[in-house]
């Protein structure tokens, strides 16, 4: 298999799961009761349900752009379930989690992250103003309590912009 075959079916089965998490997301939202009782997959899966189809489409339309663009790296796929425990960690406050962001500012964090390191003068300057970005827009977000990109979208529930 290519790895643009390989970047297809992956994008193709984070449409798919997502849907079937978003229609369906009981089983599958990161709930922290659910977490603490024992269901710890949720700290995985709860990135793929989406209060509204707004959100659906949000997150999965720049999840399925990344699976194209960004290299893929087996570690990689630990991420939703770094993303997921640092949430609770962080929001002890918080019931349940849902949404495919904060793994995509994590991935995008860390390949910008791998580029600084090995790529060349202008793929580093790039990275580093990525980097810069995301940093400014965590910044902003923790400073007004919203995601700045989605506050004027029917996201269905409060962003919780710490998982940014």
């Amino acid at each position: 298999m290519t790895l643009r075959s390989t970047r297809i079916w992956a994008a193709g089965a984070l449409v798919a799961l997502a849907a079937l998490a978003s229609l369906w997301p009981e089983p599958f939202r990161l709930d922290r009761a659910a977490v603490e009782a024992g269901e710890v997959w949720r700290l995985v899966t709860g990135h793929l349900v989406h209060a509204t189809w707004a959100h659906f489409a949000f997150d999965v339309g720049i999840g399925c752009l990344l699976l194209c663009l960004l290299p893929l790296k087996r570690s990689l796929w630990l991420l939703p379930l770094f993303v997921g425990a640092v949430v609770l960690t962080l929001r002890q406050d918080l019931v349940w989690y849902d949404g495919l962001s904060g793994v995509l500012h994590a991935w995008t964090v860390l390949v910008a992250l791998h580029v600084i390191r090995g790529g060349d003068r202008v793929e580093r300057v790039f990275a580093g103003l990525l980097l810069l970005g995301v940093a400014g827009k965590a910044v902003i977000e923790a400073g007004l309590g919203i995601s700045i990109f989605t506050a004027s979208f029917d996201m269905g529930d409060v962003t919780v912009y710490e998982a940014h």
